[in-house]
């Protein structure tokens, strides 16, 4: 994989993380307009959407950005240690 590759890669994984990120807040934002709108088992179940959507960016947002760098970084030491041994 030459440097455009990467680039693209890298690209790839940004935008993936942007519109993880737009879909969270949109999520957030209708459970959270439906929420004011509804009572009992309705309401409760609103509640409970909405603890655990507004987890996601505290919990799993950082563990995919560290995953998909360190998969990055593996990649990089992996292709430069594999280019040195034919010199």
């Amino acid at each position: 994989m030459d440097g455009k590759n990467m680039m693209d890669y890298v690209i790839g994984i940004t935008v993936g993380l942007v519109i993880a990120a737009a879909v969270i807040g949109v999520g957030v934002y209708i459970v959270s307009a439906l929420g004011g709108s509804l009572t009992g088992t309705a309401s409760t179940a609103i509640n409970n959407t909405m603890t655990v959507i507004t987890s996601v960016p505290t919990t799993w947002l950082p563990i995919l950005v560290i995953v998909g760098f360190a998969s990055l970084l593996i990649y990089l030491l992996v292709s430069g240690f594999g280019n040195t041994g034919g010199r």
